[in-house]
């Protein structure tokens, strides 16, 4: 439910296959979308979409929860999966659109994910200095 009124708040209209999600919004049809894993699209005309989703190809929610990155938009917390899971499960898909976006992208999808390995390793490299900061006796 956050999700859906996060998209709302700014303007995003609210789809489940080919029919808007009726209003006003209740926990019994933030249920069924999620038990039945169902995709929610937001929609801002034919500019933006943005897809809600609980499944990935190759991953299970957990996983993908567990290394979201959050990005604020206009205030609201977004969590997004981590581009590495991105990359993966539309490789794994290997639909037609999603083989289109990763050939469009490669390059920019490799400097992004290198640029991430960097960063992760400096937070390891920051994380194991074992430096004694007291003398030994």
């Amino acid at each position: 439910m956050q999700a859906w009124e996060a998209c709302e708040s700014v303007g995003l209209e609210l789809w489940a296959g080919e029919e808007p999600l009726d209003q006003p919004h209740d926990l019994v049809i933030a249920r069924a979308v999620v038990e039945q894993c169902a995709l929610t699209r937001g929609l801002e005309g034919k500019k933006l979409f943005v897809d809600l989703t609980l499944v990935m190809a190759g991953f299970d929610f957990e996983t993908v929860w567990q290394r979201r990155r959050i990005f604020l938009l206009d205030g609201v917390a977004l969590p997004v999966a981590h581009i590495q899971h991105i990359v993966t499960s539309k490789a794994t898909a290997g639909r037609p659109k999603d083989r289109l976006f990763l050939e469009t992208y490669e390059q920019v999808l490799t400097e992004l994910m290198l640029r991430e390995e960097k960063r992760r390793r400096r937070e390891d490299d920051v994380g194991q200095d074992t430096t004694d900061s007291e003398p030994d006796p």
